[in-house]
């Protein structure tokens, strides 16, 4: 895939892990008027992805996803990309209320020169296949100690995808001496594997751990058929990602509507 290929098929990646995790949770999720829609009906936040609007209508599509999603009293987030249209579509997006929270670079990486990595003594890396050993006491290395109910159900959601999509969905965990210690979740679509929940615990950090992890997600996906990686990457592991092989070559922009004005728009 050419570089404006391989950020379209990880946008697309991207809208399909929303909506696969929505859907688990007993949400819905379609593609009308020019946009992914996901709509989460337990209050987690519904999002908007792949937004490619006309100028005309971008106002009335968006009303009327925020109108979809006000009873059920959830945020509603927007994912731009450098491929949403119109081009203005952030400033278009703030001028309805949305606030603008974050952006991240895209990183690919295109799946050469891998090798499975060697794994020291006590080290294991299997995929996740069950909810019980998570706990207060053991926590997910991305989620956390299993403390809210939030965290139950997102953990709930990964053990039932890699259940029910066991070819393309794969949740990955290093473990010392049986412990997990980092994770890392893949979803392969259309030949791109979209890189999630990367995570170490805390008092492991520091040691190589999720490189490791990576590294051999990256090779099992390429078994699997993927031909390139994409992941958003946080300024602070960055060079986590660059040490593996991604590179930056695309863009990605938060923006949300807040529950507190979801709650005045449903008033009104």
């Amino acid at each position: 895939m050419a570089d404006q290929q391989l950020t379209l098929a990880y946008e697309a990646n991207l809208a399909e892990w929303w909506q696969a995790h929505i859907l688990a949770n007993g949400g819905t999720a379609d593609r009308t008027h020019g946009l992914d829609w996901s709509l989460d009906k337990h209050g987690g936040g519904s999002s908007m992805h792949r937004i490619r609007l006309d100028e005309a209508g971008f106002d009335t599509v968006i009303d009327r996803c925020l109108d979809e999603a006000a009873p059920y009293g959830s945020a509603v987030w927007a994912y731009v990309t450098q491929h949403a249209t119109p081009a203005d579509a952030i400033q278009r997006f703030r001028a309805m209320g949305f606030q603008h929270n974050k952006r991240f670079d895209v990183f690919i990486h295109r799946l050469d020169g891998l090798q499975a990595p060697a794994l020291n003594a006590g080290v294991t890396i299997e995929r996740l296949t069950g909810l019980d050993r998570f706990s207060k006491q053991v926590p997910h290395p991305y989620v956390g100690p299993m403390t809210t109910p939030a965290r139950r159900q997102a953990i709930a959601a990964e053990h039932s995808l890699a259940r029910s999509r066991p070819d393309d969905f794969f949740s990955w965990l290093l473990c010392i001496d049986g412990e997990p210690v980092s994770s890392v979740t893949v979803l392969i679509t259309d030949g791109m594997a979209g890189i999630y929940n990367v995570g170490t615990v805390e008092a492991a950090r520091g040691k190589g751990h999720a490189g490791t992890l990576l590294t051999y997600a990256l090779d099992q996906a390429r078994q699997a058929g993927a031909t390139a990686a994409g992941l958003i990457a946080v300024a602070k592991a960055e060079a986590l990602y660059e040490r593996v092989g991604f590179r930056p070559e695309g863009w990605i922009s938060w923006l949300y509507y807040s529950k507190s004005k979801m709650a005045k728009r449903v008033v009104g």
